[in-house]
């Protein structure tokens, strides 16, 4: 997504999709999907959960699936993205470009993140 911020405040949620290296460094919480997925097979699953967020599938139904985020996979919780806050930097800077409404997806340290802004 080439645009820039849209705005300095949005909430969020996400699915993580990881694989064996960055689930290594997920701070010893590690997700046994994770642990037997290829980088290229993470980056498949994320792209395939994209399109079906897309097309309007449940996206809470996605993350309690989908997600290994351990907070909010079993919460729902959203995540509130500013410039100060203290989230991963890609995470964050696709966040403040999504439109209500709209999903992306962004690549960290931690694995493919599937982003919905939802305020």
């Amino acid at each position: 997504m080439a645009r820039g911020a849209l705005t300095n405040r949005s909430k969020v949620k996400h699915v993580l999709i990881s694989w064996a290296d960055p689930a290594k460094s997920n701070g010893g919480q590690v997700d046994p999907r994770a642990q037997k997925r290829t980088a290229k097979d993470a980056e498949t699953l994320a792209i395939q959960l994209l399109e079906r967020a897309r097309a309007g599938e449940d996206f809470d139904a996605l993350m309690a699936e989908y997600s290994e985020d351990p907070g909010s996979a079993h919460t729902g919780i959203a995540y509130e993205a500013t410039p100060s806050a203290q989230l991963v930097f890609e995470f964050k800077r696709m966040s403040l470009r999504l439109k209500i409404g709209e999903v992306g997806m962004v690549k960290s340290m931690f694995g493919w993140h599937v982003i919905k802004r939802i305020e």
